[in-house]
């Protein structure tokens, strides 16, 4: 929910969903800090990528496309290709 909606609205509808007995003894168990909640975005994030270094993501994506690409009609795609290595 913290990666759709963000994580300061998750941590305000987890206060606010939170059990108001346990609030008023300082047991904020069922509302996360909003750090706990941007590292665990940051981690689910992390782990969807390809690699952690940006331009070796981009390279490995880059030479997927054209790898699977059968269909383009553009002439000197390679050239193209070369111009973002």
């Amino acid at each position: 929910m913290a990666i759709e909606h963000g994580t300061l609205v998750t941590y305000e509808d987890n206060l606010l969903n939170a059990d108001e007995d346990l609030l008023q003894c300082n047991n904020y168990t069922q509302a996360p800090s909003m750090d706990v909640l941007k590292r665990a975005v940051k981690e689910q994030a992390n782990a969807k990528r390809l690699d952690q270094d940006m331009f070796i993501e981009r390279n490995m994506i880059l030479f997927s496309m054209r790898e699977s690409d059968q269909t383009s009609s553009i002439e000197n795609k390679e050239n193209l290709y070369k111009l973002f290595i």
